[in-house]
């Protein structure tokens, strides 16, 4: 297997020039198997939506770690794109909810996981919380409407690529469920969520200062276009 050069760096993957000009998505060897495989399996179920997401080609794996060929596309983050042109903000935060909306449009494949049972999990295993707090939590859960649009579960300006077309990216967090749970959950990462690492501090302290407008832009536009109360 040859791999080209490397194109991106993530938490858990690192994206790599591969044959016949796609692109090899090479995890960590600390990433467990089975997340990786979901990763495939969504995927390939959000490509044949026709949503703009690059299509998963073949998942290979050599000496114990793992990858997934992806088509290649062209484009920079949206996260880039807001650092680098900081005075577009208002246009860029704008496509960020109109794309959102567009994902919830969508009924979510029949192959997804449900929203419900993925949070249900991750509060039951969340190592900060006491078990009086999970407890408290999974009832607000049991309380939220179910729903059956598609969902991306990590929507945030990094997974999203902005070139000839806006391609959405990372999909193994992708479920069936509410769109409201699905915007709450980009709220908290916009407000809180932290930075890719490698990136320029003078990148960094831009987005910081950005923040709290993007959030603004965002949550008043996502409400606007989706006519969510």
């Amino acid at each position: 297997m040859t791999m080209g050069r490397i194109i991106g760096q993530g938490r858990t993957a690192d994206v790599y020039e591969f044959a016949d000009g796609n692109v090899l998505k090479w995890y960590h060897e600390s990433m467990p198997r089975a997340a990786v495989v979901e990763e495939y399996r969504v995927s390939q179920a959000v490509s044949a939506t026709g949503v703009l997401t690059p299509k998963p080609l073949e998942m290979i794996e050599v000496e114990g770690r793992i990858g997934i060929v992806f088509q290649k596309v062209e484009g920079d983050t949206l996260l880039k794109q807001l650092a680098s042109h900081p005075w577009r903000i208002g246009t860029l935060t704008r496509q960020l909810a109109e794309l959102h909306v567009s994902i919830h449009q969508q009924k979510a494949p029949d192959a997804l996981r449900q929203q419900k049972v993925v949070l249900r999990d991750s509060i039951s295993h969340a190592p900060y919380l006491t078990d009086d707090e999970k407890e408290q939590v999974l009832l607000e859960l049991d309380a939220l409407p179910a729903g059956d649009s598609l969902c991306h579960g990590d929507f945030h300006p990094d997974n999203v690529l902005v070139g000839r077309e806006t391609w959405i990216i990372d999909w193994m967090t992708g479920m069936s469920g509410s769109p409201a749970v699905d915007t709450a959950r980009t709220v908290l990462l916009l407000r809180l969520g932290t930075l890719p690492e490698g990136m320029p501090a003078w990148t960094r302290a831009a987005i910081q200062v950005l923040r709290k407008v993007m959030l603004y832009i965002y949550l008043k536009q996502y409400l606007l276009r989706s006519r969510m109360k």
